[in-house]
């Protein structure tokens, strides 16, 4: 399948089950949408490979009734089971990874999904005794996660399956992407510990007794400190001038988003907490990188692009909003240690710079996603 017929064929499916759709469509009609997105994708209901509610034997006695089963029309091999929940709740609720589990791990598939709000993908690494389930990929129903969207068509689709080294190489792929992770997350972390700091004066006191006697080597590293620290803990300045008024009545953040003289305080009700315009922006992201820990900085941006904040765009990289900050002495971004961002591949700061005039622009986008925002006066 070519790269623009599976995206296309993504941007079909989105719209099916997410932009033509209520919020609020119960769960046997979007079950039927599914099926429609599945015959899209190569698999016939009519020739046995989509079942829908299959009784399924376990042991002598016991049955279970996953919602949608895909299979190999020949052997009847299980490609996948699906798990349908309605895009009104909440599809990463752990109640319903733990069912979709459980009926993996009984009938031996190795994949699952559960769609809803977003399509989950889940591995079941073996068949053995040991619980191994990982979760390899979120995927919002939106064209800004176009990219994940084509590869999950390519090999999600009836043609993707008849390629089993393709189906293969996506979790082989995902897998690596996760381990590194958390490796990326446990070098950094180990590299900032006292045990490794300790080491490092340990490994430089070996060095400089080659010139210099005990009594010396003491005195010379009483006199220094060594210490490894991130580049943001080096570079940010704990003390962080105050946004002051400027003549026209306007907090002066920079907001070129907020006419002069118009000061709007509406508040927003988003997780249990109410916050001002630029800490909503903020939570926003942060939520969804909660939510699709693995993103990348690219498909952060697809799903919040740059002009939905306007000319600074929502986020950028925390190295380049401290060094804007540094130079100027003007805070465009939040840059507290607790507001920095940690994605896949990078570290990002989220722009301050957030009116009247464009925070609805990104509250738009989280209610894609099943983010409930009211609004506070």
């Amino acid at each position: 399948m070519s790269l623009e017929k599976s995206e296309n064929l993504w941007a079909e499916i989105c719209y099916i089950l997410s932009e033509n759709i209520s919020k609020e469509i119960d769960e046997s009609a979007f079950q039927r949408e599914i099926i429609r997105v599945l015959e899209k994708l190569g698999w016939s209901q009519f020739r046995g490979e989509i079942v829908e509610k299959p009784c399924l034997q376990i042991g002598s006695t016991g049955n279970i009734y996953p919602d949608i089963l895909v299979q190999s029309l020949g052997n009847h091999s299980r490609k996948f089971i699906i798990e349908v929940k309605k895009p009104a709740v909440d599809s990463t609720n752990d109640a319903y990874t733990r069912q979709l589990y459980s009926y993996m791990r009984q009938v031996k598939c190795e994949l699952g999904l559960i769609i809803g709000d977003t399509l989950s993908i889940y591995l079941d690494e073996k068949e053995g005794v040991h619980e191994n389930f990982t979760c390899l990929k979120k995927i919002p129903l939106s064209m800004g996660a176009k990219e994940e969207g084509s590869l999950f068509v390519q090999t999600f689709s009836k043609d993707g399956y008849e390629h089993s080294d393709r189906v293969q190489e996506y979790v082989k792929d995902k897998l690596h992407r996760i381990g590194q992770a958390k490796a990326y997350d446990q070098m950094r972390a180990m590299l900032l510990s006292d045990k490794y700091q300790k080491n490092l004066v340990s490994v430089i006191r070996s060095d400089i007794a080659k010139v210099l006697d005990e009594p010396m080597c003491d005195k010379l590293l009483d006199e220094i400190q060594v210490t490894i620290k991130t580049k943001i803990a080096n570079t940010v300045q704990v003390a962080i001038k105050p946004f002051s008024t400027s003549k026209t009545g306007v907090t002066d953040i920079g907001n070129s988003t907020t006419t002069p003289g118009v000061k709007d305080s509406t508040r927003y009700l988003f997780d249990g907490k109410a916050y001002g315009k630029g800490k909503l922006a903020l939570a926003i992201v942060k939520k969804y990188v909660q939510d699709n820990p693995h993103t990348t900085y690219n498909e952060l941006q697809t799903i919040f692009p740059k002009d939905v904040q306007g000319s600074h765009g929502v986020f950028v990289v925390a190295d380049v909003a401290i060094k804007a900050y540094n130079r100027e002495r003007r805070r465009r971004h939040f840059l507290a240690t607790e507001d920095l961002i940690r994605l896949a591949d990078a570290t990002i700061a989220v722009s301050t710079q957030w009116g009247i005039f464009n925070i609805s622009n990104i509250i738009e986008i989280s209610k894609r996603y099943g983010y409930e925002i009211a609004e506070v006066k």
